[in-house]
């Protein structure tokens, strides 16, 4: 199994900080139109905060010249680090979340509502797996590190959009988790960050950024406590489940194509 390895000239911190995350008393309680169409955040005129998520590198430039190119199993090891950082903090606070506003733990909200999913959210051919569940050998080893990262950083920007959104009512509204959700926030910062950078040792270049307009109104205009929060519980499941597949998924180009696959 491959370890970690640094190969760039400095390290690159994800653009979102702690010091920076939301709270009731400065984020305006209203919502503001973005251009376009659609709801959302007061930094409608700012980039948003998924789109070059490690801030200043935008190709290879920041990779040193004089080293060698890493192999897969490198840029996975890499990779897995922040994945498993955001996965140990939903594990943190997920049943909490959910027991609060729903009265039943998390695995049976995920049971009741199994049959539930938006459509601008990342779509079984994006994460073809459910939650909990494991990938077949067939599936990954059909695999190619480069279109995988492309496809793993849409999905999780896609994430971020909702997430965003989800963070500004908690905010506007006065709901529980506001902070757990800017943490979450944080996290999925680094999950981004460690992609982009992956993609940018393997020299291939992201899809176009996901963008605000990908949820429309009607899952932003919520006017229901009732239905927000069902919707930040589909955001929660369908995150944890894209950090399940991210995390097998590099674990498997980790370990080498002779390599098994391990919990």
């Amino acid at each position: 199994m491959a370890a970690p390895v640094q190969r760039h000239k400095a390290n690159n911190s994800p653009t979102m900080f702690e010091d920076e995350l939301p709270t009731e008393a400065n984020v305006d309680n209203e919502h503001v139109h973005l251009e376009g169409g659609g709801t959302g955040d007061r930094f409608r005129d700012v980039r948003p905060k998924w789109v070059n998520p490690c801030g200043g590198i935008l190709d290879d430039s920041g990779i040193d010249p004089d080293a060698p190119p890493l192999e897969d199993s490198e840029i996975a090891a890499n990779a897995i680090l922040d994945v498993d950082i955001a996965l140990n903090q939903m594990e943190s606070f997920k049943n909490d979340f959910v027991r609060s506003l729903f009265r039943m733990d998390f695995d049976e909200m995920v049971r009741t509502w199994a049959h539930f999913h938006y459509d601008w959210l990342p779509a079984y051919e994006a994460v073809p797996k459910a939650i909990g569940a494991q990938l077949v050998p067939r599936q990954l080893q059909a695999l190619e590190l480069g279109a995988t990262l492309k496809k793993l950083y849409l999905a999780a920007q896609t994430i971020a959009v909702g997430l965003e959104q989800v963070i500004l009512d908690r905010a506007v509204y006065g709901g529980d988790f506001l902070e757990q959700f800017a943490a979450t926030e944080n996290k999925l910062a680094m999950v981004l960050c460690s992609l982009q950078m992956a993609m940018i040792e393997k020299h291939v270049e992201p899809d176009a950024d996901a963008v605000r307009q990908l949820m429309d109104n009607k899952y932003r205009d919520m006017r229901s406590a009732s239905g927000r929060n069902l919707r930040d519980f589909v955001i929660v499941r369908d995150y944890i489940n894209l950090l399940e597949y991210t995390h097998q998924v590099l674990q498997h180009f980790q370990n080498g194509p002779s390599g098994s696959q391990s919990s």
